[in-house]
C-alpha cells in the first residue's frame, strides 16, 4: 500500500518536475523562443521559457506569475473572436483584452480597476488593472491582474501580473514594473 501510495505521488510530482524553471541571472535578459523580445526578471525568482511565453514566479505560479507572450494578431482575442492590428487604437486593445478575460465566464466578481494608455518597450500601449474572484474549486481566491500591452506587427505584445490580493499582489507589482522597464524588442544581446 506504501509503495502504491509513494508511485501515485511521484505520478503527480513528475510533471512539475519536467518543467524548464531557471534560476534568475543578474543582467541576463531572458527571451521567449518566439517573439523576438527579451527583458531582465527580477532577481531571486525562477523562470521557464519552455513554452512561447516568458513565464516567471517567485513562490509558485498560483501564488504570483509574470507572463509575457506576442500573440499572433488572429489570436489575440479568441474567447471574443476579435483579432488584434496595429490599426486599433490602444483604448480598443484596452476594452478588447478586458472583454476576453470577462468572456472566459469562470471569474467570479469581475470588476476593471483602471484602464490608461502607457508605453510598452517603447511602444504606444494600454495598461489595465483587474480583479476577480477564483470559482470556489479553483480556492475562490481574490485576485489581480495588471496587464500591460500593445500591437507590433507580428502580434500582440501582452506582459501581465498576476497574484492574489493578499500579501503577494502589492509584495511584487514593483518587480513586475521594473522588469517591464528593461523589455526591449529584438533579441538580448550575447555575453562573452
Amino acid at each position: 500500500m506504501k509503495i502504491a501510495h509513494s508511485l501515485m505521488i511521484g505520478a503527480l510530482l513528475l510533471p512539475t518536475l519536467a518543467l524548464g524553471w531557471t534560476p534568475v541571472a543578474e543582467q541576463t535578459p531572458v527571451a521567449a523562443k518566439r517573439g523576438n523580445f527579451s527583458l531582465q526578471l527580477p532577481p531571486h525568482w525562477l523562470y521557464d521559457l519552455s513554452g512561447a511565453t516568458v513565464l516567471a514566479s517567485h513562490d509558485g505560479v498560483m501564488l504570483e506569475q509574470i507572463n509575457v507572450q506576442l500573440i499572433p494578431h488572429a489570436h489575440a482575442f479568441a474567447a471574443i473572436k476579435k483579432s488584434s492590428s496595429t490599426a486599433m487604437s490602444t483604448e480598443d486593445l484596452a476594452e478588447a483584452y478586458v472583454a476576453n478575460l470577462q468572456a472566459d465566464g469562470k471569474l467570479v466578481d469581475f470588476q476593471t480597476l483602471s484602464t490608461e494608455p502607457t508605453t510598452l518597450a517603447g511602444q504606444p500601449g494600454f495598461r489595465v488593472h483587474v480583479r476577480f474572484r477564483l470559482p470556489p474549486a479553483q480556492g475562490d481566491t481574490v485576485m489581480d491582474v495588471t496587464a500591460v500591452g500593445t500591437a507590433l506587427p507580428d502580434g500582440l505584445l501582452v506582459a501581465f501580473f498576476r497574484a492574489p490580493r493578499i500579501h503577494f499582489y502589492d509584495k511584487w507589482l514593483p518587480a513586475f514594473d521594473q522588469a517591464l522597464g528593461t523589455l526591449t524588442l529584438g533579441a538580448p544581446p550575447k555575453h562573452s
